[in-house]
């Protein structure tokens, strides 16, 4: 491995460890519940919650590290077939597998602490599950047709996993601040109800995600807008200056970018100063005759 892949490794192994704690969060609350004698007590509920919410957390974190590693690959140019085979894995723990465990441990234990019993279980399972294949399919279609350059990730066809995951944790952290003393209205009086009603958007969220409408990477957008003005040579001066546009300039864009407005890698600029025209020739007939001769 190349020492300058080892940040953007570094960032995407972050990303699975992010999604694995929120499993293991998960497993830790649904282990409280069965451990203890008195599973609606106050102080078993507080704890159980804490441990949800921060596995959401975790997973929205996870969602920086993803928007963090392809970034950081590209601007390095340590780009790989490695690295989007590990991407997508680290992908598929952190917003598909993560997510659709939480809520099912979720689903289920609030059912327990109300004394009620399990609602159709399989069919729980069964569209936790759909969640989880769509995103594993989501993510395979994206490293196969997706390529290194930045432009191909401007946008994105079908819903990416991770706003799909972020929209599942959200979910989430709002079902359990409505569970907080104090908590009034609509929606905290129907509790129970919205979190039947987030677990049934799972098929939703699915198809969204092997669909192919076209979505806007926000991330590489707001970050190519606020990028600080590239180096540019002087296209003004007294003297005349040679430049590379490819490697200075341009050097931002794309090579598909790049050709698109006649910018090749061979092509170099001549900003013309106040010299003297034989002064020029002689300078640029060495330098022609300089090239020919290596």
């Amino acid at each position: 491995m190349k020492p300058v892949a080892i940040l953007p490794a570094l960032c995407t192994l972050g990303n699975a460890f992010c999604g694995f704690l929120a499993i293991s969060y998960g497993a830790d609350a649904i282990s409280l519940l069965w451990r203890s004698e008195t599973p609606g007590d106050p102080a078993t509920l507080a704890e159980f919650h804490q441990l949800f919410a921060s596995g959401c957390w975790l997973i929205l974190l996870a969602n920086v590290f993803d928007a963090l590693d392809g970034r950081l690959a590209r601007m390095t140019k340590a780009t790989s077939e490695f690295g989007a085979m590990l991407d997508s894995l680290c992908d598929m723990l952190s917003f598909g597998v993560a997510p659709a465990l939480m809520l099912k441990f979720l689903f289920e234990a609030e059912r327990l602490i109300a004394g009620q019993d399990p609602f159709k279980p399989k069919l729980v399972l069964l569209t936790c599950f759909l969640y989880v294949s769509c995103a594993a399919m989501r993510l395979a279609r994206f490293t196969a047709e997706t390529e290194d350059d930045a432009d191909s990730h401007d946008f994105f066809k079908g819903l990416p996993s991770p706003a799909a995951a972020g929209f599942v944790a959200a979910g989430i952290m709002l079902f359990l601040q409505l569970g907080e003393p104090g908590a009034t209205g609509w929606l905290a009086a129907h509790r129970g109800a919205f979190l039947s009603v987030l677990v049934a958007t799972l098929p939703l969220l699915a198809l969204l995600m092997v669909s192919r409408i076209r979505y806007v990477h926000v991330v590489n957008r707001f970050m190519r807008a606020a990028t600080s003005i590239p180096f540019a040579p002087t296209l003004a001066d007294a003297r005349t200056t040679v430049s590379h546009p490819a490697s200075t300039s341009h050097r931002f864009m794309s090579a598909s970018a790049r050709a698109a407005v006649g910018i090749c890698d061979e092509l170099v600029r001549i900003s013309v100063g106040l010299e003297s025209f034989e002064q020029l020739q002689s300078e640029l007939s060495a330098a022609l005759d300089l090239i020919a001769k290596t």
